[in-house]
C-alpha cells in the first residue's frame, strides 16, 4: 500500500463534512470530533503466538496479525474461531474493564507495511472473555453508536488518509497513541449511522456468500485434479475404448533447453511490452494478475513468451511458482528469477496442470531446500518427472480442468467486482 500525500489535511481544510454518497432522508453535516473525545484507549496484553491456542482455555485473544488479515471491519465473536490464551498464562491483572465489550474498536498498532492502523469492531461477545492482544489499542466509545458503524468507518479511506502520514518505521511501521490522538472521527446521527452500517453489512454478506462459491469450485478443482493425476479417474477414447497405460518422462526430456529471463527493472508501462515477474503471478490461479502492469528496461524478442512456454520460478519463498502462457496476456517478456522451458512433445496444458499439484509441491519443497538458500536452477527443473498418458487423454484432461478453471475464473471476477464496489462505496460515504 501507498503512502498518500501529507496534503491531507490541507485537502480536508476546503470540504464540508457532508459525504459524495448519501442515503436521500438524510441530510447536514456531519458531527467532527477529535480521537480522545470519542474514545478511550484501555489495557490490551502482550501475549505472541506461542502462548496461543486453538483447542482450549477459558479467556480469547485478538492478535494483531489477525486483525492485518484475518479479521474484517468488524468481528463476529461467535463465528469467528479466536485463539485461546494458554491456561499457565497468569491474567489476575487484567481488570474487568480490560475485556472487550460490543461496540469497542481494536486497532494494530503495527505492521510490516502502511496498513498499520487498521481497525476491527467487536460484535456478538455475549458470554465470552476476551482481551485485546499484542500490538493493538482497545479502544471503548464515550458514546453510543450504531454497530459496525465505526468498524467501516475507521477503515474507510478518508479516516486511513489521516492515519497514514502518521505511520512510522522503514521495514517495520508502527503508529503510536499520541499520533492517534492526532486524528479525527466524523460522524452523523445513529439513525444514518445505522443505515449505512446495516447498508454496506449485506454487501459484505454478498461478498462472503460469492467467495463461498469461488472456494467451492477451488476445492472441486482440487479433488479433481488428485483423482485424474493419481489415475483413480480415467478418461475413455472416443469409441469408448481404454487408452493406454501412462509413461513417465523427464521435464527436460519434453521441453527445449531452459532459458533464464531479463536481468532488466521494471519501468512504466509504455502500452505495449508487458513485464512478468515473480510477484506478477497470482498465487492461486497461477495466471498474469500484476498489481500494476510495467514494461522491462530493456529487452529482447529472445525474452519474449510464446504458445506453450511454461515459466517456473527459481528463487526465494515464491520458488516452484508456475505459469503457461497465455497469447490473451499480449506481448509478455519473463524477468530474471524466471526460467522458461518450451513444451514441444506433450500438452503444455496438461503439464502445467501438474504443476498445481501437492506432489509437485512435494517435489519443490525438497528440491529447493537441498542447499542454503532456497532455490531450484534449470538443471535440477529438468529433472522433474512428469507423468504422461497418451496425447489423446492429456488432451482431455486439459479440457476438463480449463473448463473448470473457466468457471472460477469468472467467479473470481464476481468477487473481484463486488470487493471493488465495497471499496468505492467506502470512498464515497465516508468523510
Amino acid at each position: 500500500m501507498k503512502k498518500p500525500k501529507k496534503n491531507y489535511w490541507e485537502e480536508r481544510s476546503r470540504m464540508s463534512n457532508i459525504p459524495k454518497l448519501r442515503f436521500p432522508e438524510f441530510s447536514g453535516e456531519w458531527e467532527e470530533k477529535n480521537f480522545y473525545e470519542v474514545f478511550d484507549i484501555l489495557q490490551n496484553n502482550t501475549f505472541s503466538r506461542d502462548q496461543l491456542n486453538n483447542e482450549n482455555g477459558i479467556v480469547r485473544n485478538i492478535h494483531y496479525g489477525d486483525v492485518l488479515i484475518k479479521y474484517g471491519d468488524y468481528i463476529d465473536c461467535q463465528k469467528e474461531k479466536l485463539p485461546f490464551i494458554n491456561l499457565e498464562n497468569n491474567l489476575s491483572k487484567y481488570e474487568d474493564t480490560s475485556y472487550v465489550k460490543n461496540g469497542d474498536i481494536i486497532i494494530a498498532d503495527t505492521a510490516e507495511d502502511y496498513t498499520a492502523g487498521k481497525v476491527t469492531e467487536i460484535c456478538n461477545v455475549k458470554d465470552y472473555k476476551i482481551l485485546s492482544g499484542l500490538h493493538t489499542f482497545l479502544c471503548r466509545t464515550k458514546f453510543e453508536f450504531a454497530s459496525k458503524f465505526l468498524g467501516y468507518k475507521l477503515n474507510s479511506s478518508s479516516y486511513h488518509n489521516q492515519i497514514a502520514p502518521l505511520v512510522a518505521g522503514t521495514k517495520v511501521y508502527s503508529i503510536n497513541r499520541k499520533a492517534i490522538g492526532e486524528t479525527t472521527i466524523t460522524y452523523p446521527s445513529k439513525a444514518e449511522q445505522q443505515k449505512i452500517a446495516d447498508f454496506l453489512a449485506n454487501v459484505d454478506s454478498i461478498i462472503t456468500a460469492e467467495t463461498k462459491i469461488l472456494n467451492t469450485l477451488q476445492k472441486k478443482k482440487k479433488a479433481l485434479m488428485q483423482k485424474l493425476f493419481s489415475r483413480q479417474l480415467r478418461f475413455k477414447s472416443d469409441d469408448g475404448k481404454d487408452f493406454p497405460a501412462w509413461e513417465e518422462k523427464k521435464l527436460g526430456e519434453i521441453s527445449s533447453s531452459p532459458k533464464y529471463g531479463l536481468n532488466a527493472s521494471g519501468i512504466d508501462y509504455d502500452g505495449e511490452h508487458k513485464y512478468l515477474r515473480i510477484t506478477d503471478i497470482d498465487e492461486v490461479t497461477h495466471t498474469f494478475s500484476p498489481e500494476e502492469i510495467t514494461t522491462p528496461s530493456e529487452f529482447s524478442d529472445d525474452y519474449l513468451l510464446e504458445e506453450n512456454d511454461i515459466v517456473f520460478a527459481r528463487t526465494g519463498a515464491s520458488t516452484g511458482k508456475t505459469y503457461l502462457y497465455n497469447p490473451n496476456d499480449g506481448d509478455l517478456y519473463f524477468a530474471g528469477f524466471l526460467i522458461k522451458f518450451h513444451i514441444k512433445d506433450a500438452n503444455a496444458r496438461f503439464v502445467f496442470y501438474q504443476t498445481c499439484t501437492h506432489e509437485y509441491e512435494k517435489w519443490v519443497h525438497v528440491m529447493s531446500t537441498r542447499s542454503g538458500q532456497p532455490g531450484i536452477n534449470s538443471e535440477e527443473y529438468s529433472t522433474l518427472k512428469i507423468k504422461l498418458p497418451c496425447i489423446e487423454e492429456q488432451q482431455k484432461i486439459a479440457d476438463c480442468l480449463s473448463s473448470l478453471d473457466s468457471l472460477i475464473q469468472t467467479q473470481q471476477k464476481v468477487v473481484t467486482t463486488w470487493q471493488q464496489r465495497k471499496k468505492a462505496l467506502l470512498q464515497q460515504m465516508f468523510i
